[in-house]
């Protein structure tokens, strides 16, 4: 995705550090110091330059720097645009803390991380958690509107990364939890490009009839090179789920209330994923899943998801998200095949 200048100048022919002012001049050379709110730039054509914090509109490091705000937070990482990276010996545990720039009263450098799967990993690595609570609207077989919670934690270690993720709607007042998905993922810490996951999902979907779903996936990733600023990977693997669906009487479906029996299904899931940094220190995240299943060419099922977070606040984030769920053979006749989320939402970090 291309956002401008900005991004342009921290492409692979940019050595060094990126810096650009307020009147968008972009300069390439190295960050000295950041003194009272003074940064302190050193660069080839102009020497050493001093620029009030002020006055810069993005900054992006190779290094690592400890990072003074005059509100007394403190962040450890790599200048991103407009915030830091908070850089761990493991890449996939990058976080992003947006943050104006004109914020900055000091930055030193950092000592250097730790390398991968070195003894210095401790089994007191902190739980990196948000909440998010939002509004969002169905439309498919039974269009409805209604407000969600999400709750998700990732938290480093020691050959791994481990993710869990609870999402679930209420779409009647008296009933919550009518709409549920939790996924657990256990992905390996591997010196390789190429990282075995594992990932366990439960679902219930009171719109789409589906009583609950399990399922157990095992695959691989590759990650591709994609710049500091972005993420792509794909990955594939092998699925097991088991579905239990339910009729209704009431609504425009018309059958009979009744359980129906579960249903069986071996998929091959397969994909891709990429994430960008855009301009203002928000953030761009879509995926794309495939999931044919292995006995039957008509049993197809595919996932698109794309969501945009913009900071408010250090801690405080707005997430625009949109899903949308394709399926070739719904179990019954008056599904739709096609259902879209589209959601808003207030995220809180901590």
């Amino acid at each position: 995705m291309v956002i401008g200048s900005v991004l342009l100048s921290c492409g692979p022919f940019a050595h060094g550090d990126v810096l650009v002012t307020d009147d968008g001049e972009s300069l390439s050379g190295t960050l000295t110091r950041v003194v009272d709110g003074i940064l302190v730039f050193s660069t080839s054509l102009h020497g050493q330059m001093m620029l009030p914090m002020s006055e810069v509109r993005s900054l992006r490091t190779k290094s690592r720097w400890i990072i003074a705000l005059s509100d007394g937070d403190v962040h450890i990482g790599r200048f991103a645009l407009n915030g830091v990276v908070l850089d761990t010996s493991d890449v996939e545990a990058d976080t992003l803390v947006p943050f104006p720039l004109g914020t900055v009263s000091s930055a030193k450098q950092a000592p250097p991380l730790p390398k991968k799967n070195s003894t210095n990993w401790s089994e007191d690595s902190p739980w990196q958690q948000h909440i998010a609570v939002g509004v969002q609207s169905h439309l498919g077989s039974d269009d409805a509107i209604a407000p969600f919670f999400r709750w998700a934690a990732t938290r480093p270690l020691k050959q791994g990364t481990l993710s869990l993720r609870l999402n679930f709607d209420v779409p009647d007042t008296d009933t919550v939890g009518d709409v549920v998905q939790a996924d657990l993922e256990l992905l390996s810490r591997s010196p390789g490009q190429w990282t075995p996951f594992l990932r366990l999902t439960l679902g219930r979907d009171v719109y789409e009839a589906l009583a609950w779903r399990t399922g157990l996936t095992v695959g691989v990733r590759h990650d591709f090179s994609a710049g500091d600023d972005a993420e792509f990977f794909g990955f594939v693997g092998l699925a097991g789920f088991y579905s239990h669906w339910r009729g209704r009487d009431t609504g425009k479906f018309g059958y009979q209330s009744r359980e129906s029996e579960g249903a069986a299904a071996l998929r091959v899931p397969l994909g891709m994923a990429y994430s960008q940094l855009v301009r203002g220190g928000g953030r761009w995240d879509s995926r794309l899943t495939l999931l044919p299943g292995v006995s039957s060419v008509s049993d197809f099922r595919a996932e698109a998801e794309t969501a945009l977070t913009y900071p408010l606040m250090p801690r405080l984030h707005l997430r625009l998200d949109m899903r949308v769920v394709f399926e070739e053979e719904p179990v019954f006749d008056t599904l739709d095949s096609v259902d879209t989320h589209l959601g808003a939402s207030i995220r809180f970090d901590f």
